[in-house]
């Protein structure tokens, strides 16, 4: 910037992080706090990033404990989403407003009085992503809305969502990260798309009480992979501290193409973590990985198994895969699996992965690569459904063999 920008008084900047910088990099957004007395005056402005012009004042809002907050500018960068009550009507609502000046055009629903309202940031496609409570806190929700106009569709379906929810998009901008609590009243950190569908939880549930630190938010790693987030732990005698854990984010976005190859709940070296390649993709989609480890103790060997193998431990290591769209051919995927869940009499040589049926049968899968020094095991299939790490026999071994079914899957992680 050649120039600066001149205001009176005293100011506060807010907002000047990667989303206030229009994509083609031609302006960005800040939002200013004068200090000129109580209650606060918020003002949201736009600004050439060479300072070739002077800056536009978009909007003002009177408040004493809230100001416009900036979801991000739209992909054809004329527009900035924001948050707040710019109407002085006690509500919050999302708004879509030219970066050149002009009236902002309303994007959430037309809430109740006083209802509190946070936005997180774009999505892909330019959707917004926000959280709406209710005056009288009967109802809160975290929604997407098109930044082009539309419905809000709400994205924590069938989970009750914490007192002011944390969240955060992921760099991809595909999917949202969100804690709530499941029909059992556990906690989770959980995952969806930011078009909707169902939430898949990234990590095994905690009891409410030990609540996750998000500050200054969720961390993700250099390549998005990963989640690194805080928990409070606590020892025998009572002692709370926090612990900091990290997860492979079970959803991906898969865009048309051939060979398209990518990597999901944290990718082939991070225990469970897979890396894949499809054949050819013909539609979008999201692309799902659960990884599961379930003491052979709580199976329900007492049902019928419709196969039979060996497993390499006592505990069952299985992946649960699906697909939100449409491929054809083959997918190669490298599973990763936990060497320490192994039994010392099993040769990781000896491993292989089995694919489930529809009808609750198995098939060994060929082994196309196995790596025993980062314990990933390389095969390719034409579906999804289970797969589970199990002993490869040898021709015409006897062994005492544990059952499996369908229902035998039990997801605990």
């Amino acid at each position: 910037m050649t120039n600066g920008y001149r205001f009176e008084g005293s100011i506060d900047a807010y907002d000047l992080g990667p989303e206030s910088l229009a994509p083609d990099q031609s302006r960005f957004v800040f939002t200013t706090r004068l200090v000129d007395g109580y209650p606060y005056t918020y003002e949201l402005y736009s600004a050439p990033i060479d300072g070739s012009e002077a800056e536009v004042r978009l909007h003002r809002e009177v408040a004493s404990e809230i100001h416009i907050e900036l979801a991000g500018i739209t992909s054809d960068s004329q527009s900035a989403v924001i948050c707040g009550d710019i109407y002085g009507n006690g509500t919050e609502d999302i708004y879509r407003t030219p970066l050149a000046g002009g009236d902002p055009v309303l994007l959430s629903p037309s809430f109740e009085p006083d209802t509190t309202t946070t936005v997180y940031g774009l999505g892909y496609g330019d959707m917004a992503v926000y959280c709406a409570t209710l005056a009288d806190s009967t109802k809160m929700a975290i929604y997407s809305v098109p930044v082009s106009g539309g419905p809000s569709t709400e994205l924590n379906t069938g989970l009750n969502l914490t007192t002011w929810p944390r969240a955060e998009v992921t760099p991809d901008r595909h999917f949202v990260l969100f804690e709530a609590d499941d029909s059992h009243g556990m906690r989770n950190i959980y995952a969806v798309s930011v078009l909707g569908g169902d939430p898949v939880a990234i990590m095994e549930a905690y009891d409410p009480k030990y609540d996750a630190d998000f500050y200054p938010g969720l961390q993700f790693s250099s390549d998005g992979r990963r989640v690194i987030y805080e928990l409070d732990d606590s020892t025998t005698n009572g002692v709370y501290y926090n612990k900091t854990y990290v997860a492979g984010i079970p959803l991906a976005h898969v865009d048309q193409g051939v060979s398209v190859e990518g990597s999901i709940t944290g990718g082939a070296g991070f225990i469970g973590g897979i890396d894949y390649v499809f054949d050819a993709v013909l539609t979008e989609g999201v692309f799902k990985a659960e990884y599961f480890r379930t003491p052979i103790d709580e199976l329900d060997t007492g049902l019928v198994g419709s196969a039979s193998f060996v497993l390499p431990g006592d505990t069952l290591q299985y992946w649960d895969l699906a697909m939100r769209g449409v491929f054809e051919g083959q997918v190669v995927l490298t599973f990763t699996y936990d060497e320490n869940l192994l039994s010392a009499e099993i040769a990781e040589a000896e491993l292989g992965i089995y694919h489930q049926f529809a009808d609750g049968s198995f098939e060994l899968l060929q082994v196309l690569d196995r790596d025993l020094d980062n314990n990933t095991i390389t095969v390719s299939t034409g579906g999804f459904s289970n797969f589970v790490l199990g002993v490869v026999p040898e021709p015409g071994s006897i062994t005492c063999l544990v059952l499996l079914s369908a229902s035998c899957l039990m997801k605990r992680r």
